[in-house]
Protein backbone atom coordinates (compact mmCIF):
# COMPACT_ATOMS: atom_id res chain seq x y z
CA UNK A 1 0.00 0.00 0.00
CA UNK A 2 1.00 3.60 -0.95
CA UNK A 3 3.70 2.36 -3.36
CA UNK A 4 5.15 4.50 -6.06
CA UNK A 5 3.39 4.20 -9.41
CA UNK A 6 5.04 5.14 -12.70
CA UNK A 7 2.75 7.83 -14.28
CA UNK A 8 4.29 6.47 -17.91
CA UNK A 9 5.10 10.33 -18.82
CA UNK A 10 8.84 11.07 -20.17
CA UNK A 11 10.20 14.52 -18.46
CA UNK A 12 10.08 16.44 -21.34
CA UNK A 13 6.09 16.18 -21.41
CA UNK A 14 5.57 16.68 -17.81
CA UNK A 15 7.34 18.70 -14.82
CA UNK A 16 5.56 18.69 -11.58
CA UNK A 17 8.11 21.23 -10.78
CA UNK A 18 7.26 23.84 -13.68
CA UNK A 19 3.58 22.77 -13.40
CA UNK A 20 2.25 22.87 -9.74
CA UNK A 21 4.58 26.09 -8.99
CA UNK A 22 3.99 28.74 -11.91
CA UNK A 23 0.99 30.16 -10.28
CA UNK A 24 -2.07 28.09 -11.35
CA UNK A 25 -2.97 26.41 -8.82
CA UNK A 26 -2.53 27.46 -4.78
CA UNK A 27 -3.13 23.32 -3.08
CA UNK A 28 0.19 21.27 -3.49
CA UNK A 29 2.33 21.63 -0.61
CA UNK A 30 6.14 20.89 -0.65
CA UNK A 31 7.04 18.15 0.85
CA UNK A 32 11.32 18.26 1.96
CA UNK A 33 12.70 15.46 1.07
CA UNK A 34 16.32 13.95 2.29
CA UNK A 35 18.57 13.43 -0.63
CA UNK A 36 18.73 9.86 -0.44
CA UNK A 37 15.27 9.64 -1.08
CA UNK A 38 15.20 12.20 -4.10
CA UNK A 39 16.49 8.86 -5.67
CA UNK A 40 12.99 7.32 -5.85
CA UNK A 41 13.05 5.08 -2.49
CA UNK A 42 9.82 5.55 -0.39
CA UNK A 43 9.07 6.38 2.92
CA UNK A 44 6.18 6.01 4.73
CA UNK A 45 4.72 9.65 5.12
CA UNK A 46 5.21 13.33 3.72
CA UNK A 47 8.08 15.10 5.93
CA UNK A 48 7.91 18.82 6.51
CA UNK A 49 6.12 20.79 4.26
CA UNK A 50 5.71 24.63 3.30
CA UNK A 51 3.09 27.00 3.09
CA UNK A 52 2.86 26.61 -0.59
CA UNK A 53 4.92 25.23 -3.98
CA UNK A 54 5.40 28.82 -5.32
CA UNK A 55 8.99 29.83 -5.76
CA UNK A 56 10.24 26.35 -5.25
CA UNK A 57 11.28 24.83 -8.55
CA UNK A 58 14.18 22.53 -6.96
CA UNK A 59 11.16 20.54 -5.34
CA UNK A 60 10.61 17.28 -6.17
CA UNK A 61 7.89 16.09 -3.95
CA UNK A 62 4.35 17.43 -3.55
CA UNK A 63 1.44 16.47 -1.41
CA UNK A 64 -2.21 17.83 -2.21
CA UNK A 65 -6.07 16.72 -3.10
CA UNK A 66 -7.14 15.20 -6.28
CA UNK A 67 -11.22 14.40 -6.04
CA UNK A 68 -11.48 12.82 -2.84
CA UNK A 69 -8.24 11.68 -2.32
CA UNK A 70 -4.75 12.95 -1.27
CA UNK A 71 -2.31 12.47 -3.52
CA UNK A 72 1.59 12.22 -3.62
CA UNK A 73 3.49 13.80 -6.82
CA UNK A 74 7.46 12.86 -7.08
CA UNK A 75 9.17 13.92 -10.23
CA UNK A 76 12.30 12.10 -10.93
CA UNK A 77 14.92 12.56 -13.72
CA UNK A 78 12.89 10.58 -16.23
CA UNK A 79 9.72 10.62 -14.95
CA UNK A 80 6.99 11.24 -12.86
CA UNK A 81 5.68 9.07 -9.86
CA UNK A 82 2.50 9.31 -7.80
CA UNK A 83 0.81 7.22 -5.06
CA UNK A 84 -2.28 7.73 -2.75
CA UNK A 85 -2.12 8.76 0.78
CA UNK A 86 -5.65 9.06 1.68
CA UNK A 87 -8.88 7.82 -0.45
CA UNK A 88 -9.49 5.03 -3.17
CA UNK A 89 -7.14 4.21 -5.55
CA UNK A 90 -8.97 2.80 -8.15
CA UNK A 91 -8.89 5.29 -11.29
CA UNK A 92 -6.17 7.81 -9.95
CA UNK A 93 -3.51 7.32 -12.35
CA UNK A 94 -6.27 7.92 -15.20
CA UNK A 95 -7.51 11.04 -13.06
CA UNK A 96 -3.80 12.36 -12.94
CA UNK A 97 -3.68 11.99 -16.40
CA UNK A 98 -6.47 13.44 -17.40
CA UNK A 99 -5.42 16.70 -14.47
CA UNK A 100 -1.97 17.19 -16.29
CA UNK A 101 -3.94 17.03 -19.85
CA UNK A 102 -1.70 14.22 -20.95
CA UNK A 103 -3.52 13.23 -24.00
CA UNK A 104 -2.88 16.49 -25.40
CA UNK A 105 1.40 16.07 -26.27
CA UNK A 106 3.60 18.86 -25.80
CA UNK A 107 6.22 18.51 -28.21
CA UNK A 108 4.21 19.36 -31.45
CA UNK A 109 2.74 22.46 -29.84
CA UNK A 110 6.04 23.42 -28.48
CA UNK A 111 7.67 23.18 -31.80
CA UNK A 112 4.58 25.38 -33.17
CA UNK A 113 5.06 28.33 -30.64
CA UNK A 114 8.85 28.09 -31.20
CA UNK A 115 8.67 28.53 -34.16
CA UNK A 116 6.46 31.65 -34.21
CA UNK A 117 8.00 33.27 -31.05
CA UNK A 118 12.27 32.97 -30.65
CA UNK A 119 11.64 34.04 -26.83
CA UNK A 120 8.93 31.48 -26.46
CA UNK A 121 11.73 28.98 -28.47
CA UNK A 122 14.06 29.76 -25.45
CA UNK A 123 11.56 28.99 -22.72
CA UNK A 124 10.56 26.43 -23.95
CA UNK A 125 14.11 24.95 -24.32
CA UNK A 126 14.70 25.92 -20.48
CA UNK A 127 11.63 25.14 -19.16
CA UNK A 128 10.42 21.42 -21.02
CA UNK A 129 7.20 19.78 -19.56
CA UNK A 130 5.19 22.65 -18.32
CA UNK A 131 1.20 21.95 -18.44
CA UNK A 132 -1.88 23.92 -17.93
CA UNK A 133 -3.63 21.88 -15.56
CA UNK A 134 -7.00 20.49 -15.91
CA UNK A 135 -8.43 21.73 -12.33
CA UNK A 136 -12.02 21.58 -10.89
CA UNK A 137 -14.25 24.31 -12.05
CA UNK A 138 -15.23 25.68 -8.84
CA UNK A 139 -11.51 25.37 -7.64
CA UNK A 140 -10.37 27.19 -10.89
CA UNK A 141 -13.13 29.71 -9.98
CA UNK A 142 -12.30 30.19 -6.37
CA UNK A 143 -8.62 31.01 -6.92
CA UNK A 144 -9.15 33.07 -9.76
CA UNK A 145 -11.26 35.27 -7.65
CA UNK A 146 -9.12 35.01 -4.33
CA UNK A 147 -5.96 36.35 -7.03
CA UNK A 148 -7.35 39.87 -7.50
CA UNK A 149 -4.87 42.08 -6.12
CA UNK A 150 -3.31 39.60 -3.88
CA UNK A 151 -0.24 38.02 -3.50
CA UNK A 152 0.74 33.99 -3.84
CA UNK A 153 0.83 33.22 -0.39
CA UNK A 154 -2.31 35.03 0.61
CA UNK A 155 -4.16 33.48 -2.11
CA UNK A 156 -2.54 30.01 -1.14
CA UNK A 157 -4.07 30.23 2.58
CA UNK A 158 -7.46 31.84 1.11
CA UNK A 159 -7.77 28.61 -0.97
CA UNK A 160 -6.84 26.22 1.90
CA UNK A 161 -9.23 28.27 4.48
CA UNK A 162 -11.93 27.24 1.74
CA UNK A 163 -11.31 23.67 1.86
CA UNK A 164 -10.75 24.16 6.08
CA UNK A 165 -14.41 25.38 5.96
CA UNK A 166 -16.30 23.77 3.60
CA UNK A 167 -14.76 20.52 2.26
CA UNK A 168 -14.51 17.44 3.70
CA UNK A 169 -11.82 16.06 5.83
CA UNK A 170 -9.47 13.57 4.49
CA UNK A 171 -6.39 13.51 6.59
CA UNK A 172 -3.81 15.61 8.62
CA UNK A 173 -0.78 17.02 6.77
CA UNK A 174 2.45 18.06 9.15
CA UNK A 175 3.53 21.66 7.83
CA UNK A 176 6.15 23.30 9.15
Amino acid sequence: ENEWIDLDVPAQELRPSATLTNGQCFNWLVVDIEPAEAGGTTHDSPQKQQQSAWGTHDAKEWVGPLQNRVISIRETPTTTHFRVLHGPATGVKEDLQRYFRLETPLAPLYEEWSRADARLAKIANAIPGVRILRQDPLECMMSFICSSNNNIPRIAKMISSFRETYGTFMMEIPTR
